[in-house]
């Protein structure tokens, strides 16, 4: 038995057969053929441009896509974040491609091509992660500050605040059908002052949208910001006449006033307030069962903003006394030898006017007399 061995020290990459042949003294021989390469390159691996851009997205796929080469390239597969996995969607020899289809939301961090060659070299991509988000915010909910839908105010602003659920919340926009601002955000709660607001009914929404791009809006509000009392009040019929003095036991007040958001009209005479009735701008009210005296009365009117005015004032006197009234001569069916007639008497009221006699002779009217000492 004889070793033999062979060496070359500068052998390039490359296939090779070599045969190796032994004889003897006696002339007989024998031949090995073996057939080897020679391999010393690492296999390349590289990401694609058409692979799915990493971060957040609204899709439920993900698109892997690598050039993969090597000269005695063996087994070319990719990490989907749990296992290895060989079998591709499609190739063209250099470059491998696999789409993940019917991901649920979640993370799916740490995915790498990679390729081993027959040498036993390997390599690998550099990782990618992403986040599968097809969910849009949701579950809006108006909280305080925020005033209630419908709401009628006495101010020159309205606050807005919301809270929604989403994983990965980005911006929220305050849309009042005319204009957008963007919400200051802390987490999944927005939240916006609109100041400086014209009197006018306001109807807003909110939209917010995740880092996916996945976009969720609210529920619409609507609220009315009025700072003018009502005013303009004006005292029509049949309320009576500022200091009337009339013989009745009540007093009727009906006026009207301008406002757009009429509320309540209060009858204020200085005693007690009664709640009047009222059609639009409009409120009146019988006073009725009243003793006799002056009145002097108010109205008040509100709106559902809380702003309030006041009428001017109006005096009514309720007189339904009659006068006081005594003769002292004549006296009555006495007989008188004059020709001429001094009359004389008391008379008292509160409210006293004037004094009239009317006297006649055997049926002939002699006339009334209102001047008297």
């Amino acid at each position: 038995y004889t070793s033999w061995n062979f060496t070359n020290a500068s052998m390039s990459e490359n296939r090779f057969t070599c045969t190796f042949t032994a004889n003897d003294t006696a002339g007989n021989t024998n031949t090995s053929t073996v057939t080897f390469t020679i391999d010393r390159t690492v296999p390349l691996s590289s990401w694609n441009s058409e692979t799915t851009t990493t971060g957040n997205i609204s899709q439920d796929y993900i698109l892997l896509n690598c050039s993969l080469t090597d000269t005695n390239a063996d087994t070319r597969g990719y990490y989907n974040g749990s296992a290895n996995v060989t079998a591709w969607t499609g190739n063209d020899g250099a470059n491998y491609w696999a789409n993940m289809t019917g991901l649920s939301d979640s993370d799916y961090s740490g995915l790498y091509c990679w390729i081993n060659d027959s040498a036993g070299h390997y390599n690998q991509t550099s990782t990618k992660s992403w986040t599968v988000d097809t969910t849009a915010p949701a579950s809006f909910s108006y909280v305080s500050p925020t005033e209630a839908d419908n709401a009628n105010m006495s101010q020159d602003y309205y606050y807005v605040n919301v809270t929604f659920t989403e994983l990965h919340p980005d911006t929220c926009l305050l849309d009042d059908g005319t204009t957008n601002v963007t919400m200051t955000r802390i987490g999944t709660n927005c939240y916006y002052n609109k100041t400086s607001q014209s009197e006018a009914t306001y109807t807003y929404h909110v939209y917010a949208n995740d880092t996916a791009g996945n976009l969720g809006v609210s529920t619409a509000r609507t609220v009315t910001l009025d700072t003018t009392a009502p005013a303009s009040f004006n005292y029509v019929s049949p309320t009576e006449a500022d200091n009337a003095n009339v013989s009745q036991d009540y007093y009727y007040v009906n006026i009207t006033f301008t406002e757009s958001h009429p509320d309540t009209c209060l009858l204020y005479n200085g005693s007690v307030n009664v709640t009047m009735s009222r059609t639009g701008s409009n409120c009146y009210y019988n006073m009725t069962g009243q003793a006799d005296g002056t009145y002097t009365y108010n109205v008040y009117a509100n709106d559902t903003a809380g702003n309030l005015g006041a009428s001017t004032a109006r005096t009514v006197t309720l007189d339904t006394t009659n006068p006081l009234m005594t003769t002292v001569y004549p006296v009555d069916g006495s007989y008188l030898d004059t020709t001429s007639l001094s009359a004389v008497g008391s008379a008292s009221d509160t409210h006293a006017d004037s004094i009239t006699t009317n006297c006649t002779f055997f049926g002939s009217n002699l006339g009334n007399y209102t001047s008297w000492n």
